[in-house]
């Protein structure tokens, strides 16, 4: 609904000057979403100052909105017609604002548009009033050296995180938002981040390659002011692993639950459906040495060849 305001002020300074003001303020919906605000407010004293203002605002498309005001100051008048706009997802995207108006100086036109992505913002203007006319870029951002790379961002005015994923492309997420993918150093700079508070980043598995190896996938980190951390994932791409399916010495495929142990080093992997093992750190040359609780034991030795982002599998190895 309308709603209005009303306010008085009576000023007196110790030098003997005095100021009264007064002032109105009057608003309501019109047409659905838009506004008419009338105001008005005066100066009575040393100061004088009478002022007069008439608005209207109304919205258009999803993130747009135009108007108009007009206003009186000391028997001069201004009057302007704008429009605005954005597009994008959250802070990255295009944003414009145009504005026609006339004043005692004469006709005045203004026109800005911008871009805001990950590495920064540019914004372009141009300006005409009277008989002078000008044009503007604008480019802002930041520069990061941190993580052992080297980052181009959009403004950082509180904290950032330096996401470590362990190979390129890997989508990461900042409180269950994506913000990017890492670049070729497999690095990515998360910035706006609250300090001292709880921030919670992780990297999406589906987009590891099928080779790589991560303990963990989300954590929290809470940066000081105007700081930055390292999150380092741990994430392993040269696991030089393969899928190995053992069978014994009639062709079957082990059973399930023996303990193997590859090249004598690391914890026992359990033997899986179809006798598969998940071998880890494997070279040219490999074996695999299993046992079950009820004391039976065989080993298997089998060659490998690295092939990075996949999991090779390497069937019918024989264990006895």
């Amino acid at each position: 609904g309308a709603s209005m305001s009303l306010f008085a002020a009576d000023l007196g300074r110790t030098d003997g000057s005095a100021e009264r003001s007064f002032g109105l303020s009057y608003s309501r919906p019109i047409l659905a979403e838009g506004s008419l605000n009338l105001s008005a407010y005066s100066v009575q004293g040393d100061g004088a100052d009478t002022v007069v203002g008439l608005g209207l605002s109304l919205p258009f498309g999803r993130r747009g909105s135009a108007g108009a005001n007009t206003e009186s100051r000391g028997g001069a008048a201004r009057s302007t017609l704008y429009a605005s706009g954005r597009s994008g997802v959250r802070e990255e995207g295009w944003d414009w604002r145009g504005q026609l108006g006339h004043t005692d100086g004469g006709a005045l036109a203004d026109a800005r548009l911008a871009r805001t992505g990950r590495l920064g913002r540019a914004e372009v203007a141009l300006r005409r009033y009277g008989e002078s006319s000008g044009a503007g870029l604008r480019l802002e951002g930041a520069l990061v050296v941190a993580g052992g790379g080297l980052f181009l961002s959009r403004r950082i005015d509180d904290a950032f995180a330096v996401v470590d994923a362990g190979a390129p492309g890997v989508a990461v997420e900042a409180e269950n938002r994506a913000v990017g993918r890492t670049g070729p150093g497999g690095r990515l700079l998360v910035p706006d981040l609250r300090s001292y508070e709880g921030n919670s980043l992780a990297i999406d598995t589906a987009s590891l390659p099928l080779d790589a190896v991560t303990g963990e996938t989300r954590r929290s980190v809470r940066p000081a002011y105007r700081n930055g951390v390292t999150v380092d994932f741990g994430v392993e791409t040269e696991a030089h692993g393969a899928l190995v399916g053992l069978v014994d010495g009639t062709g079957a495929v082990l059973p399930v639950g023996g303990a193997a142990r590859v090249n004598g080093t690391g914890e026992p992997i359990l033997v899986g459906y179809d006798g598969l093992v998940y071998a880890l750190g494997l070279g040219a040359e490999n074996e695999i040495a299993v046992s079950y609780p009820d004391g039976q034991s065989c080993r298997a030795r089998f060659p490998y060849v690295d092939a990075p982002g996949t999991i090779p599998e390497i069937r019918g190895v024989l264990c006895q």
